[in-house]
C-alpha cells in the first residue's frame, strides 16, 4: 500500500510539474498570438497606406500625360503660328 501511496504522490509531482509547464506554454502563446496581431494590424495599415500613396501616384501620373498632352497641342501651335509670320 505505501508503494501504491508513492507512486500516487509521484504521478501528482509530475502532474503537478506538467500542468505548471503548460500553463506557462499556454501563456507564452497567448503573448505571442497578442504580438502577432499587433503586428498584423501595423501590416494592415501599412498596407492601406501603400495603397492610397499608389492612387496618387496613378493620379499624378494622369495629371503629368493631361499635361504633356497639353504642351505638345501648344507647341504645335506655338510652331503653326511661327512658321505663318
Amino acid at each position: 500500500m505505501d508503494g501504491l501511496n508513492k507512486q500516487l504522490d509521484d504521478a501528482k509531482t509530475v502532474l503537478n510539474a506538467e500542468t505548471t509547464a503548460l500553463t506557462k506554454a499556454n501563456e507564452k502563446v497567448a503573448e505571442l498570438t497578442k504580438s502577432n496581431e499587433e503586428k498584423v494590424g501595423v501590416l494592415k495599415a501599412a498596407q492601406e497606406e501603400l495603397t492610397k500613396r499608389e492612387a496618387k501616384m496613378k493620379d499624378a501620373e494622369a495629371e503629368l500625360a493631361k499635361q504633356n498632352s497639353e504642351l505638345d497641342r501648344l507647341t504645335e501651335i506655338k510652331k503653326a503660328t511661327t512658321e505663318k509670320c
